[in-house]
């Protein structure tokens, strides 16, 4: 049996001896306490039998309730706590090891991301008093229809999060999904610049935006065309 920290168990332990009965109890799953009591019961020779609510992978990304630590989907475990009733991701095993305090963790400048952590897009943007800074992920729908940004609590809050998000970061997203990361349009059409997007995997405005490579001019996306194989 898998113990997480937080996990509702239920001990139902045999009589005593003299014929006291051990009452039933619910504890958190502490793994040296749940071992202290089953070795204290093996010791009195007596037996204890026990239950949990289950544990199970991770089906999203989330932060480790324990640590903080960013964990990639169907990577952690995924159980309910005793407490507060609610779902809670932990590591499969033990936290990494802290990183050693130092200087406050530098808030990210807005821009386009990739955290490290999933692999997920990352756009930071100000607020609209730009006071502070706050992070939206870019999430496809199940159906694979146009992805979106969301805003996501803690998401790319600090530096230390965080990758900038190169042009080939850009292409490989958009060609997997068929969508331009930025603007989120769909790639392809009947224009020589949509032909060009729909192979290099970002449009041709938001190159510009970015700072991202794009042949400029009819010859030079023609021949972008012919190269690549359309």
């Amino acid at each position: 049996m898998r113990f997480v920290t937080g996990q509702l168990l239920t001990f139902t332990q045999g009589a005593r001896p003299g014929g006291a009965p051990w009452k039933a109890a619910s504890a958190c799953a502490c793994r040296d306490s749940v071992v202290g009591l089953c070795q204290q019961a093996n010791d009195e020779g007596h037996t204890m039998t026990m239950t949990a609510t289950a544990a199970r992978t991770n089906r999203y990304a989330a932060p480790c309730a324990d640590c903080g630590v960013w964990i990639r989907e169907n990577a952690g475990l995924l159980a309910k706590n005793a407490r507060t009733g609610k779902w809670e991701t932990r590591h499969d095993g033990e936290c990494p090891a802290p990183v050693a305090k130092g200087a406050p963790a530098k808030n990210a400048e807005p821009g386009y991301y990739v955290r490290p952590a999933d692999g997920r897009a990352v756009v930071v943007v100000e607020n609209k008093a730009k006071t502070r800074t706050y992070g939206k992920v870019l999430t496809y729908p199940a159906d694979g229809g146009r992805p979106s940004w969301v805003y996501t609590p803690g998401a790319g809050y600090t530096v230390a999060d965080l990758r900038p998000m190169t042009a080939a970061d850009a292409a490989e997203m958009g060609l997997s999904h068929g969508y331009c990361i930025k603007c989120c349009a769909p790639l392809g059409g009947e224009t020589l610049s949509a032909a060009v997007s729909a192979l290099i995997g970002y449009g041709e405005t938001c190159a510009k935006n970015f700072g991202f490579p794009y042949p400029k001019g009819v010859a030079a996306q023609r021949a972008f065309i012919a190269e690549n194989g359309r």
